[in-house]
């Protein structure tokens, strides 16, 4: 339940509620703020294709394990706007089938228990940092811009 309500529904929230900011700026007439919102909401998906190509380029393209399209799915894909709770949804339900939380878990799962909390953590941790942290400042600024010009 824990993991679904931070990585699922929380997460999911958090993207609904940006998308309702674009939505509310742009019928204000803020076209500008509004692109910017949008913009953070993508920047996570973009940071994380660019970095997928790079490291493309480097290995001279040589064929990743999992293939072309799972790779960049997993590398980028899962960063684009409202996958991400999905693909936690998924990931908690392969915790529920391992039997995580549970007085039925079993130590044997414990390492592949590990690698899905560590993939989670690892993509709430890059949203935080290029979507989230920026989006925040931006939203602090335009505040108090607004502010400023009524008074």
């Amino acid at each position: 339940f824990v993991f679904c309500l931070f990585n699922v529904i929380l997460n999911g929230m958090d993207v609904g509620t940006d998308l309702s900011t674009f939505f509310t700026l742009a019928w204000a007439e803020q076209f500008h703020w509004a692109s910017l919102t949008f913009t953070w909401m993508l920047t996570p998906f973009l940071i994380h294709t660019l970095q997928f190509f790079v490291n493309l380029f480097r290995t001279n393209f040589r064929r990743p394990e999992r293939g072309y399209f799972k790779e960049f799915f997993f590398a980028a894909g899962v960063h684009f706007p409202f996958f991400l709770p999905l693909v936690n949804l998924w990931r908690a339900n392969k915790l529920h089938r391992l039997g995580y939380g549970t007085a039925d878990f079993k130590t044997e799962n414990t390492e592949a228990v590990e690698k899905i909390l560590n993939e989670a953590a690892h993509a709430s941790f890059s949203e935080s940092f290029y979507e989230a942290g920026p989006q925040s400042v931006t939203q602090v600024n335009f505040f108090s811009y607004t502010t400023d010009a009524y008074n």
